[in-house]
């Protein structure tokens, strides 16, 4: 939370406090403890059940909004799972300038990213209406999400329009002049 203030204000870095509120809800601790007392399964596999049964809630809910909270969930889930393993997910950056492509991004790791080497975020899955998604924006990170993508095309020249929301995969040099002169005009 603290260090999302820093970067994008208050109002984006209330996801985080959110975030703590679903950890402490006793429905979710509830499922939590239930699944450790009658599955007899560790605390990190209960925290993963318990994050895709509430999930799957918001999953089948029909306001779109509602159904973004499904990641939030796995989010949350994920995190946690994090902490009580003692995992830290590597750099996904390289060295060079990168566009990041994943199935779905969090807001934790979104915001964790090294701006100066992050040109963009492309998600296979996610929703335009994520806690991601709005701290992308903040960010001034350009993102599209719902990229039916290759991971064969891991280490390919692209550009990411954001604003156009398109990716150019391997584009020509002609590519480049139309997308600069398109941006230029933007600003």
């Amino acid at each position: 939370y603290d260090h999302a203030m820093k970067l994008v204000g208050e109002h984006n870095a209330s996801i985080f406090s959110i975030y703590a509120m679903l950890v402490e809800d006793n429905d979710y601790q509830g499922s939590v403890s239930s699944f450790i007392l009658t599955q007899n399964v560790t605390a990190e596999y209960a925290v993963f059940l318990a994050g895709e049964s509430f999930a799957a809630a918001f999953s089948a809910m029909d306001d779109d909004y509602m159904r973004a909270r499904a990641a939030d969930m796995r989010n949350v889930s994920n995190h946690l799972i994090n902490e009580l393993t003692g995992y830290h997910e590597p750099d996904p950056l390289g060295t060079e300038p990168t566009i990041l492509v994943d199935n779905e991004f969090s807001p934790s790791r979104t915001l964790m990213l090294d701006r100066s080497r992050l040109i963009g975020l492309v998600a296979r899955q996610g929703s335009i209406n994520s806690h991601a998604a709005e701290l992308a924006c903040a960010l001034h990170i350009p993102s599209m999400v719902h990229v039916d993508i290759s991971p064969e095309l891991d280490g390919h020249l692209a550009i990411i329009d954001g604003l156009e929301n398109r990716l150019y995969v391997d584009p020509t040099p002609e590519t480049f002049i139309q997308v600069e002169e398109r941006v230029a005009a933007r600003h």
